[in-house]
């Protein structure tokens, strides 16, 4: 709008500012948005940059510009000389290049923000995987990636339990996403659940002949030792610490 516009023009553009500017445009019209973005992919201004790239790519997404998401992805995997992403036929698959991407330049995750994709444009790794589960909630890679960058940070226990679940549930057999479970259920004052997850994965550990791997895990994530004696106590089958 002309405010946006006034903006613009007033501001000496930099790459931060541009960057402002396209998030400005997530949650605009898509007129404005396209009237901002596109002369920036065509003029090629700040090609090499990553945050007017992802503030490109992530506001694309939000306005259905798939296309134009995929220009800005590209033009920050050609600056970098990546090669191009396998796929980058949807919403998610750009998400998870981008949090790829992030990955590399460390910027996991931002501390103390609360990140609401409904009203953000992404700017850590964690919130281009946070949208990515938006988009695609059954989608195994997404939380098996989202897992993983959470168990990096704390603050998103609430997240890192759903991801848990939704894996360990398709994974019955894995006893280390299982012993993850129960003690992040635990981390998160959900005791009995973990206890529970716990004895599970003790059982399925027991049964593959692991039952020694995981007890040594288990101590190594429980250093004081009060989730062992807990779950010796509910537990009886599973050994005292």
């Amino acid at each position: 709008g002309p405010a946006l516009e006034r903006a613009f023009f007033s501001l000496p553009l930099s790459e931060d500012v541009l960057a402002a500017l396209v998030r400005c445009t997530a949650n605009s019209s898509r007129n404005d948005f396209l009237r901002l973005a596109v002369p920036v992919v065509q003029k090629e201004q700040y090609h090499d940059a990553l945050s007017v790239n992802l503030a490109g790519a992530m506001s694309a997404l939000r306005h259905a510009e798939l296309t134009l998401a995929r220009a800005f992805t590209l033009r920050q995997m050609r600056s970098q000389g990546r090669p191009e992403p396998e796929s980058m036929a949807s919403p998610v698959s750009i998400c998870l290049a981008w949090a790829r991407e992030l990955q590399r330049h460390d910027l996991h995750s931002r501390p103390g923000f609360v990140f609401n994709p409904q009203r953000h444009v992404p700017q850590s790794a964690l919130e281009c995987l946070v949208l990515a589960s938006e988009y695609a909630p059954q989608d195994k890679e997404v939380y098996r990636a989202l897992q993983q960058a959470l168990a990096r940070t704390s603050g998103w226990e609430a997240l890192r339990l759903k991801a848990l679940s939704y894996i360990s549930l398709r994974e019955r057999d894995n006893w280390r996403l299982g012993l993850e479970l129960g003690m992040t259920n635990c981390q998160a004052f959900r005791v009995h659940q973990g206890l529970e997850e716990l004895a599970v994965a003790h059982h399925t550990a027991q049964a593959q002949g692991e039952a020694q791997r995981f007890h040594a895990l288990l101590a190594g994530m429980d250093v004081s030792g009060h989730v062992r004696k807990a779950l010796a106590e509910y537990f009886p089958s599973t050994p005292k610490p």
